[in-house]
Order: C-alpha cells, then structure tokens, then sequence
C-alpha cells in the first residue's frame, strides 16, 4: 500500500487525483459536517439535495455513490453512514473501514481518499485509526493492496504521529509513504 496525506480542507480536496473519495457521517450530523460539508459545497449542494429527498439518513451500513465530475480532484463521492455516534466504538469504527474498503474494492478503485470514519465524534487515536484502516484494507484487497494508495484526509498533527507509529510497523507491512515526514 502506499499513503499520502493531504488536508482536510479545499484544497486539500482539489489536490486528490482519486478513484473515490469517502467521507462517513452519523445519523445526526446535521449541517454535515467538515469534510463531509466542503464536499458539499464543492457539488453545488448535491449532497444536501439527497438528505433533503431522505434518500440518505446516516444509518449504518448505508451508502450513496456521486460523481464529482471536476468540482474536486476525485472522481466519484461516497458518503456512507455511521449510525448513531453515541453507539460508535473501535469495534464499530474497524467495521465501517472494513465496509469502506469492501465498496472500494467492487468499485475496482486503486486510489482511495478519505478521513478516518467518525473522527469527529470519536476518541480513537489517529495512530490507531491508521492501523486498523490500513488492516482493514489488507484485509479487502489482499495481494492487490500492494498497488492500492491511501490519501488520508488529516492535520499536520495527526500526520506525525501516525507516520512516526507506522515507520514502526514498516518491517512487517507493505507501506510506502508517498512524501517524507517533512514534505508538504
């Protein structure tokens, strides 16, 4: 696998050159929020558009595909559901990565851009959020993970410590990061 970084800002978001870009909300996130929001925004309030027609609640497991056309640098949006956030726990973050992944993998998408699901509302750390992705992704792809990319949709203080915590894991996994600690 390789990992990139990138903000989870606008620009960020037009420097994605993307399969998919997924973002995850909870049932109650309302405005959506962040990313989720920029997103959005950036097609023309499709997004809103759907949660007004209740096509999309945030329930989990739910799921809805848009294409992004040249609004953002990927080419298709996938907003998936976390459910309840009160209900959210590492169990539940590992399984909407697994489901993340899964969508992913029947997209045939080899580049991937995302947050990590629910980190807005959940305490798990960012050096244990990139693991249980990056498990989770191995899991799905399997001997194709090795050509997969990952452009995680993080701040500068999360992409430390999770590129610190991973430089650990190096040895046993396929991970090569894209930029340097230092790069932009």
């Amino acid at each position: 696998m390789k990992l990139d970084f990138a903000p989870p800002t606008l620009r960020g978001l037009d420097g994605l050159t993307s399969d998919v870009l997924a973002v995850g909300v909870f049932r109650q996130d309302r405005p959506l929020p962040e990313l989720a929001g920029l997103v959005d925004w950036r097609l023309n309030g499709q997004v809103s558009d759907v949660l007004a027609r209740n096509r999309f609640e945030g329930a989990l497991g739910e799921t809805v595909l848009l294409p992004c056309g040249e609004r953002i640098g990927a080419q298709r949006f996938l907003l998936f559901g976390l459910g309840e956030s009160k209900a959210y726990t590492e169990g539940r973050f590992a399984e909407a990565a697994e489901r993340v992944w899964d969508i992913a993998f029947r997209l045939l998408a080899s580049r991937v851009a995302m947050p990590f699901p629910g980190a807005h509302r959940c305490a798990i750390s960012p050096r244990r959020a990139a693991r249980l992705l990056i498990s989770a992704a191995g899991r799905v792809y399997g001997s194709q993970g090795e050509e997969l990319q990952l452009d995680l949709l993080v701040d500068q203080a999360a992409r430390r410590e999770i590129q610190s915590a991973l430089e650990e894991d190096r040895t046993h996994q396929q991970i090569d990061f894209i930029r340097d600690l230092d790069g932009p």
